[in-house]
């Protein structure tokens, strides 16, 4: 009888796993809006994001904003008299409401929790961090986009469109130009040739013009000793605008100065004073011949369609233009865990049976837009928005 070996097969009963002590990370998307460099935390700050925790203590559940218009009378002149001819000063506002916004985990059972090294209390106190600062930079997209909030339930964003002057429907060639057909919605958009209207150099050139031009202006921001407007492009508008000869030819010239150049300092690069940046989570809509809210960006009284859907087949993204403020995030209470027990606690130490931990804020997005008060009638007007511009192009999908 030939000699036998002892071998353990690998389904044999008793084999041992060992649990790696470190898991391995989940990657989500690159928050932008939260940044330190984003964030406006005082009145004197000048980020994109304007933060006021106002209300904190307080009774109440409405910040109210302020904007004075500058004079525009002609004035007076050679022996004219000043009084009695006074103008009239002018002060605009508008409402951040706040609304709660929370979420909770629990455990199974005292069995389940004991089964494996993970811990229900261990991972998520951390994990519900992950998901509110997830859910924070959601509303900056949504708000500032012009969208609206995720869940009917949800209502910590206060939706507004954006206003009629400070939107951009359109787009060119890889190669250059500019179409020129006349396009003020996606569905109107999406339905032209999507090789025509794609992200380019002179169509971020076109806007930067428009953004000169505006009156209110936005205000830049302060980056590296330059006023620069931050321009959020989705990737996919980047590989279209990879694929433009003139941008081909900025980064050869940029390269002959190295590292150090502003053009990639943090960004894609600059064209005139728009410094781009290419972000993962701008909002997509993909046409499927139906107004589903998935299909448009911006839906019907209802909420339960969309008014401006996308055409069949085509792609079109929402990117943007930000200045000083443009959005405002209204805090009443920070966010804070609650830790209870779903059956009981024990008598010595208060340990919870089945462990539920909570988390919950009370918190305001918006995008800065005022409204023009006449006192003499007491009618509001809605003004332009404050400090967003979007743009909306076809993009072709990988």
């Amino acid at each position: 009888m030939a000699g036998e070996t002892t071998f353990f097969a690998h389904d044999d009963p008793r084999r041992q796993t060992l649990f790696v002590k470190d898991p391995f990370a989940y990657s989500l998307l690159e928050n932008y809006f939260f940044q330190n460099d984003m964030v406006a935390l005082s009145e004197e700050a000048s980020g994109v994001v304007y933060m006021k925790n106002d209300l904190s203590n307080k009774v109440g559940d409405t910040m109210l904003f302020d904007l004075v218009n500058p004079l525009r009378g002609d004035g007076r002149g050679d022996r004219q008299r000043l009084q009695g001819y006074s103008e009239r000063l002018f002060v605009d506002n508008f409402e951040l409401i706040v609304h709660e916004l929370g979420n909770s985990v629990e455990a199974d059972s005292p069995l389940s929790e004991g089964r494996t090294r993970t811990k229900t209390t261990d991972i998520a106190e951390r994990e519900l961090m992950r998901w509110m600062s997830g859910k924070f930079e959601t509303g900056c997209i949504n708000a500032a986009c012009g969208l609206y909030n995720w869940n009917t339930n949800i209502q910590i964003i206060n939706e507004k469109e954006p206003s009629s002057n400070r939107i951009y429907y359109g787009g060119g060639p890889a190669a250059g130009g500019i179409s020129t057909a006349v396009t003020q919605t996606d569905a109107a958009l999406s339905a032209e040739t999507a090789a025509n209207y794609l992200m380019n150099t002179d169509v971020l050139r076109l806007m930067a013009r428009k953004i000169e031009l505006l009156e209110p202006g936005l205000i830049p921001i302060e980056r590296e000793g330059q006023r620069v407007y931050p321009t959020l492009l989705h990737p996919l508008m980047v590989k279209a605008l990879e694929a433009c000869t003139d941008w081909k030819d900025i980064q050869k010239h940029a390269n002959v100065r190295g590292s150090k150049n502003p053009f990639f300092t943090n960004s894609l690069g600059k064209i005139k004073n728009l410094q781009l940046y290419s972000y993962a989570q701008l909002p997509m809509r993909t046409g499927a011949g139906s107004t589903t809210p998935a299909e448009g960006f911006f839906l019907d009284t209802p909420r339960t369609a969309t008014d401006d859907a996308v055409a069949s087949g085509k792609t079109v993204a929402a990117g943007l233009i930000l200045g000083q403020r443009a959005i405002c995030v209204g805090i009443k209470q920070m966010p804070q865990y609650y830790v209870d027990s779903m059956d009981g606690f024990t008598k010595k130490g208060r340990k919870p049976r089945i462990p539920w931990i909570g988390f919950d804020s009370q918190v305001g997005i918006s995008k800065s837009r005022f409204k023009e008060y006449d006192p003499d009638t007491g009618a509001e007007t809605d003004r332009e928005d404050y400090g967003t511009f979007t743009f909306h192009t076809q993009m072709v999908v990988d």
